[in-house]
């Protein structure tokens, strides 16, 4: 069941935890004078996102629809949310064209580099180019709210059910982050190298698209994650693990 959590006024996370894999996947929508949605999930969760949804508002009022990265858990559900949301743009970095022009979403995309900033109304949604996961993964702060949509990046595995916000102390939070990151093959240089400049921002939450969010603590989580020290992991043998068979 797709679980629906108001993370500010007119922000959702949706959400959807799969028990076989110890693992959430979630998606966004963002109600201003524009409609926004990041992320779409898998393809066979994309109908269950829609469907919650579209309770809140019509999706052909969707303008635009944002992608972290080229993963089939993050951008594997387009082709459904273009059924519905069918006005929409497709906000994607330009290191995935043929990845997106494989799926089939072609002649509505609005290919980035990083640096540019979306005006949905009082709030503004700014991309930031962190390609530590692939080479075209971006991620994207909300202003005024201070709010990092931040894919894979903070996620964490769910034994045992997912929860909205942590509930383990924060210590713990950060090593189950940190032990996703390196389940991933991440390298803490390169957090370094391309999240810290996140740091001079005002962040008040986290919201990843797996794993709990929070909006406690949030520069001193920011700071001791990127810092975290990473062992050696294979590249993408969580994800592989986890999804090959979605």
């Amino acid at each position: 069941m797709v679980e629906v959590i108001e993370i500010a006024d007119g922000v959702y996370a949706f959400a959807q935890f799969l028990k076989e894999n110890d693992i959430s996947v979630s998606c966004f929508l963002i109600q201003d004078e524009k409609q926004v949605i990041i992320e779409t999930g898998t393809i066979s969760l994309a109908k269950s996102f829609l469907s919650r949804m579209a309770g809140l508002g019509p999706l052909d009022k969707t303008s635009h629809i944002f992608v972290t990265h080229e993963h089939q858990d993050h951008f594997g559900g387009l082709p459904e949310f273009i059924s519905e949301a069918y006005n929409a743009q497709v906000v994607a970095h330009k290191n995935i064209t043929a990845q997106l022009a494989f799926s089939g979403i072609v002649g509505r995309n609005l290919l980035v580099e990083g640096g540019e900033a979306f005006r949905i109304g009082k709030r503004t949604l700014r991309i930031y180019h962190a390609p530590i996961e692939t080479k075209g993964t971006i991620v994207f702060l909300l202003e005024p709210d201070g709010i990092l949509f931040t894919g894979d990046y903070f996620g964490q595995l769910s034994k045992g059910g997912w929860s909205p916000y942590p509930q383990v102390p924060e210590n713990v939070f950060i090593h189950n982050i940190v032990a996703f990151h390196q389940a991933l093959g991440y390298q803490q240089k390169d957090f370094t190298k391309y999240l810290s400049p996140l740091k001079k921002k005002d962040l008040h939450f986290i919201a990843p698209s797996h794993g709990s969010m929070t909006n406690e603590s949030v520069p001193q989580v920011f700071e001791k994650v990127i810092k975290a020290k990473l062992g050696k992991g294979e590249k993408g043998g969580l994800w592989q693990r986890i999804f090959s068979s979605r």
